[in-house]
C-alpha cells in the first residue's frame, strides 16, 4: 500500500480512528528519513525529496512509572521537556498519541502547546492524535 505524504515546512497532524495506521505511517516516515539521510535507498518514488535532518526524534508515551512515583501525565511531561530541549530547525519530531495519559482537555492543551513550541523552533513534526 502506497502512502502519499507531503509535509509542510512546519509539519502535520495525523488524525483518524484507532487502528487506522497513524503510528505505522509515522514509523515509515522516520525510517525513510533515517535511511535517506544516511545515504541508503528508501522506499520512496524516484523523484521524492527527503530533507536532511540532523536528528529524528520519536516520542511515544508508554504509561506511568509507579516504581519511580511518576504518573502517566508526569512521564509525558518529562519526555516532552526532553524533546523541547533537543528540538532544532533540523529535527524531525514524530509524536505518537501524546496526552493519552491524562483527561482530554488537558491533553489537547498539552498537544497544542507542544506544537506551538515545535513551530517556534522551526522543527518539522508529525503529531498523531
Amino acid at each position: 500500500v502506497f502512502s502519499h505524504v507531503q509535509l509542510s515546512k512546519r509539519g502535520a497532524i495525523a488524525t483518524g480512528p484507532n487502528m487506522s495506521g497513524k503510528s505505522t505511517l509515522m514509523r515509515a516516515l522516520g525510517a525513510c528519513a533515517l535511511l535517506a539521510n544516511c545515504g541508503f535507498l528508501c522506499p520512496c518514488k524516484a523523484k521524492a525529496v527527503v530533507p536532511h535532518y540532523s536528528q529524528v526524534v520519536w516520542v511515544s508515551a508508554e504509561g506511568d512509572r509507579p516504581a519511580e512515583g511518576i504518573s502517566a501525565f508526569g512521564y509525558e511531561a518529562m519526555i516532552s521537556a526532553t524533546l523541547l530541549r533537543r528540538a532544532t530547525e533540523g529535527t524531525l519530531a514524530l509524536v505518537d498519541e501524546f496526552g493519552r495519559g491524562t483527561e482530554p482537555r488537558a491533553a489537547k492543551a498539552a498537544v497544542c502547546t507542544l506544537i506551538e513550541e515545535l513551530s517556534e523552533r522551526r522543527t518539522q513534526f508529525v503529531v498523531a492524535t
